[in-house]
């Protein structure tokens, strides 16, 4: 574990960096606009036009990871340039961090940039569905989007436009004890007591008419968030909805790692793009 600790590390900074000179190779290339659902700073999303001729029948609604604690979505831009190059609409919400914000914070803001991205749908009259798309942290609030019924009827949330939900190294079963300090402290500074990661585990939230197709892509040598996770989230939502789910495990990679599928052609690269446009021809 030890040195799966420190190869995470390295490939972490290495993927920081690829992304920034990413991003810095992108410039203004992206067509983008800011709206805010919020008076908080935090509290906006950013929309990324399509850049190709063909039009989806769906919007990406990409959250993002770091922890809970750190990250926006001016980082992701290189996954915006994946998904709109595929030809679809990407939003990407920012959201209020820990420490200073706990949960239910997060969670709400998600929830809130949704409702604000159905209503841009709706003032456009664009007529999409959407497939909710999120890495590590992000993941976690994308299944709480998807799973939680009440709350999305408290935020107007129609979940019969949720057509899809692709999770990337994913923490969806709060249940289970981190293996690492590292784990522990992010986990802590979001839901520091067992009330809270009870109330934030997206596993608790599985509800028998569920029916929306779901992604699990993992790294084998997670040390932050162990493949188990995504492992018993696909197994739930097997036995106990009607869902088609699917579970990749990739052998050599780590945590953040998984996010170069965004950069380079490979497995990972494919079967993403493989079944988001299964999704979309569905849609």
């Amino acid at each position: 574990m030890l040195l799966w600790q420190l190869e995470d590390y390295i490939t972490t900074l290495l993927l920081i960096i690829r992304a920034k000179f990413k991003n810095w190779k992108l410039a203004d290339s992206l067509e983008l606009e800011k709206y805010y659902y919020g008076d908080n700073k935090k509290q906006y999303l950013l929309w990324y036009n399509s850049q190709a001729k063909i039009k989806r029948n769906n919007i990406i609604f990409f959250i993002h990871g770091g922890g809970w604690n750190k990250g926006n979505p001016y980082f992701f831009k290189f996954i915006a340039d994946f998904f709109t190059k595929l030809g679809f609409i990407t939003v990407m919400p920012s959201y209020r961090l820990a420490p200073d914000y706990q949960y239910p914070d997060q969670k709400i803001d998600v929830f809130k940039a949704l409702n604000k991205t159905q209503i841009i749908i709706d003032d456009l009259n664009l007529r999409k569905n959407i497939i909710i798309v999120g890495q590590s942290a992000g993941a976690q609030l994308g299944a709480l989007v998807l799973l939680n019924q009440k709350l999305q009827k408290e935020y107007k949330i129609n979940n019969e436009f949720l057509k899809g939900f692709l999770s990337i190294s994913g923490p969806l079963d709060l249940s289970r004890p981190c293996r690492t300090i590292r784990a522990e402290k992010y986990l802590y500074g979001f839901v520091p007591t067992a009330q809270k990661r009870k109330k934030a585990n997206p596993s608790n939230y599985i509800y028998s008419d569920f029916n929306t197709p779901v992604f699990c892509l993992h790294g084998a040598k997670d040390p932050l968030v162990p493949k188990d996770h995504s492992i018993d989230f696909i197994k739930e939502i097997k036995v106990k909805t009607q869902a088609a789910a699917k579970l990749k495990i990739y052998k050599n990679k780590h945590h953040s790692d998984l996010t170069e599928l965004f950069f380079e052609k490979g497995p990972a690269n494919q079967a993403v793009k493989e079944w988001l446009l299964d999704i979309d021809n569905l849609n």
